[in-house]
């Protein structure tokens, strides 16, 4: 598959100064790759399955009716009909809750929900993979006719489909267009050329404060002129707001280092001592259970977030010999004990 949007891991974890960090999708990736698996026990006739397709089908009129609306091409099949379908663990879960996803595909559409309660986790029209449009190849990149505004107002007609913004508290939208490169073959000729460029629309959960969630949030993709062909979603962070102030930044800095210094196990000791503090930000994170890991392989979290500072160090030597494989560390201290919550790297 051409393009490719990750959901979760290190490589999410993207913080940009004087912004609501969106941190589970790399941010330069235009759609979305969903486990494509197969499970040839699984009946296709069974229940649970036709109840996924049902939510799946469901969600193709709403979207068909909301181009139609506003003008806008859909591409593929209203009537979804699935030929494969995998049940996995939500890779979202806390120890002690288990919750189950469902991926369900045909062709051209994908789909990936929640069993409990039919809600979208992402959604994929590769049908736009097809079109003479998005075949053709610009050198040098092509540029958007729409303004920013218009694209997340174009956007914003689709958001109610997949979360309701009266029940989410959203920051700011933001939109950025943007392109993958096709790496052309000696047989034709060297080079990068690139695809047609798509709009990336995303809202960031905030709490009453406009703290941001650390993975929570929407993400629309879609080419000028026609209806998605990618959404992510994930609101999934339970969490309950403290009134309490919290801790000065320059504290929480300081217990990052100490941090640093005194857990050399996971970080090595004093290694990362000299690395300068890029960026401060107030944000809602799960907090990682020490010792404890998922079935994905990364780390298990707690099951409630909690209002943390996340401390960016950068690396100060982006060498090819550097000790150390990482550009950025993120260490999370918690804003009200100053206690560290987790890592990340990228």
């Amino acid at each position: 598959m051409r393009r490719v949007l990750i959901i979760g891991g290190a490589a999410l974890a993207v913080v940009l100064a004087g912004t609501a960090a969106f941190c589970w999708w790399t941010l330069r990736e235009p759609s979305l790759q969903i486990a494509r698996s197969r499970s040839p026990d699984i009946d296709l006739h069974s229940n649970r399955v036709q109840k996924a397709a049902e939510r799946a089908d469901h969600l193709l009129a709403e979207i068909e009716q909301t181009c139609a609306e506003n003008h806008l091409r859909f591409v593929g099949s209203t009537h979804f009909v699935p030929t494969w379908a995998q049940f996995n663990p939500d890779f979202m879960s806390h120890p002690g809750q288990i919750l189950t996803s469902v991926a369900i595909g045909s062709n051209d559409q994908e789909f990936k929900l929640r069993e409990d309660n039919g809600r979208l986790s992402t959604y994929e029209n590769r049908v736009f993979e097809k079109l003479p449009e998005t075949q053709a190849l610009f050198d040098p990149p092509d540029q958007p006719t729409w303004s920013k505004e218009q694209a997340i107002a174009v956007a914003a007609k689709f958001l109610p489909l997949f979360a309701d913004p009266k029940d989410t508290r959203f920051g700011a939208p933001t939109a950025d267009y943007d392109h993958t490169g096709a790496v052309l073959s000696k047989e034709t000729k060297s080079g990068t050329k690139t695809y047609l460029g798509s709009w990336y629309v995303q809202w960031t959960r905030v709490d009453s404060r406009g703290h941001p969630f650390r993975g929570d949030g929407v993400r629309i993709v879609f080419h000028e002129g026609f209806g998605p062909s990618g959404v992510g979603i994930n609101l999934s962070t339970p969490y309950q707001e403290y009134p309490s102030e919290p801790i000065a930044p320059s504290k929480a800095v300081a217990d990052a280092y100490e941090t640093l210094a005194g857990h050399w196990y996971q970080f090595g000791a004093g290694k990362y001592a000299d690395w300068p503090v890029r960026y401060t930000l107030l944000m809602i994170v799960l907090p990682q259970i020490k010792g404890v890991y998922s079935e994905s392989g990364l780390p298990a979290t707690a099951d409630a977030g909690r209002l943390a500072w996340e401390i960016t160090l950068e690396n100060p030597d982006l060498s090819e010999s550097s000790s150390s494989p990482f550009r950025f560390i993120y260490i999370w201290i918690d804003a009200h004990t100053g206690t560290f919550l987790g890592n990340d790297t990228m």
